[in-house]
């Protein structure tokens, strides 16, 4: 994921939507060694978790708990945004794909990282472990379509794409690349 970003400047800023235990920023932020991150997390306790992991990086990273549906971006704000496996979190993701959009610097990228369901039987859904967990606990599950649909209601732009083993990493800027 770190090589998919690149090599950022100090004026460039970051932002981790979902950032959980922190992994992803400690190891970003060892490589880029002058960028600022915004962390934004639901849960607390993982926000907490996150901070303890990156306490290295001081004051290079500002934290924030918000609840889903109502996270709120600064404008213009954020050169990169990534989001590892949160999707399937939003009960509304075109809200979520808004606030990321306007929250973009011109030339911005978000880059998402999801697993996706198992679709291909009901078999293969019936023993996904990952399916299993997500309609468990009454989660949402979105499909490659679905996503993109979203992104495009966002007003977003799809720059490339890349399907491993159910994870689809999605990379989209606003405008035309």
């Amino acid at each position: 994921m770190i090589n998919d970003i690149g090599q950022m400047e100090g004026s460039q800023r970051i932002a981790d939507i979902g950032c959980g235990t922190g992994l992803f920023l400690s190891l970003f932020l060892e490589e880029n060694t002058s960028v600022k991150a915004f962390a934004y997390e639901t849960n607390p306790r993982m926000l907490k978790m996150a901070q303890r992991e990156c306490q290295t990086y001081g004051q290079r990273i500002q934290w924030n708990c918000q609840k889903h549906q109502q996270l709120q971006l600064p404008l213009n704000a954020f050169d990169v945004v990534i989001m590892h496996n949160g999707i399937h979190n939003w009960e509304r993701p075109q809200h979520l794909f808004q606030e990321i959009k306007k929250s973009l610097r011109p030339h911005g990228r978000f880059i998402i990282y999801e697993i996706l369901p198992s679709y291909q039987s009901l078999e293969a859904i019936k023993w996904s472990f990952w399916d299993q967990k997500i309609y468990r606990l009454g989660l949402n599950s979105y499909g490659r379509e679905e996503i993109l649909a979203f992104l495009e209601q966002a007003g977003l732009t799809l720059v490339s794409e890349m399907n491993y083993m159910s994870i689809l990493k999605l990379e989209v800027m606003v405008g035309n690349p």
